[in-house]
């Protein structure tokens, strides 16, 4: 007998196969098992936002380093992650922290930071509020006069 995973929805035990889909005969529910494999995979903020390469995360509280007096502060940012899914320690987030050099952390002690797009002329004209995920829109310039007739 073959071992198919219990329905997400239900949790019902009657799961079948049905071409790529999962399907459960109780709700009718029906789920991809490579979807939910990739789900389980994806390294998360304490939030639950989705992190990647590159992001850029702020430290939510006080973390003690080991070999060192002083702490990483809550509020650190901490820019261009890089992220480790198989890490045997837990440390799954590579980065390097001003003042400390290479760390590694945990993405449970970390938030997914802002990020704001800018205009050529280097004026801010969106931000992107994670924690909240709201839309801000911010108007950085004035129309100069010979915008406005």
């Amino acid at each position: 007998m073959n071992n198919l995973p219990n329905c997400p929805k239900c949790n019902s035990e009657y799961t079948y196969e049905d071409g790529m889909l999962m399907v459960c005969p109780e709700c009718a529910y029906e789920w991809s098992l490579t979807a939910s494999e990739e789900a389980e995979d994806a390294i998360k903020d304490v939030n639950g936002n989705l992190l990647s390469d590159g992001d850029a995360v702020t430290v939510i509280r006080d973390l003690k380093v080991k070999g060192s007096s002083s702490a990483i502060k809550q509020g650190t940012k901490v820019k261009s992650i890089r992220l480790v899914p198989d890490a045997p320690d837990g440390h799954n987030i590579d980065c390097k922290i001003d003042g400390f050099g290479a760390m590694k952390l945990k993405s449970e002690f970390v938030k997914k930071s802002i990020k704001s797009f800018w205009r050529d002329e280097g004026v801010k004209i969106l931000e992107l509020d994670m924690e909240d995920q709201e839309l801000i829109c911010n108007v950085g310039k004035a129309l100069s006069s010979t915008d406005s007739h």
